[in-house]
């Protein structure tokens, strides 16, 4: 079993205090999630997010976003 809480290929820029993520599905990458979340002084909050749930030979450039801040 795989916890949820987990960030895969994570990097960290601590001059933007953003952690990045990217997670495949499948070896070429045609499916999975990726993400941006930035420190607000007490805790990382969501920017941006984006996945794709069925893998169908679509890059991650063209997912679909499924959240962004409003900052």
């Amino acid at each position: 079993m795989t916890p949820d809480n987990v960030l895969w290929n994570a990097d960290f820029a601590p001059n933007s205090t953003e952690i990045s993520h990217f997670s495949k599905g499948r070896g070429i990458a045609d499916c999975g999630e990726t993400g941006v979340w930035r420190w607000n002084g007490s805790a990382f909050q969501a920017v941006s997010l984006t996945e794709m749930n069925s893998c169908g030979g679509i890059m991650a450039g063209y997912w679909p976003n499924t959240y962004s801040s409003r900052e």
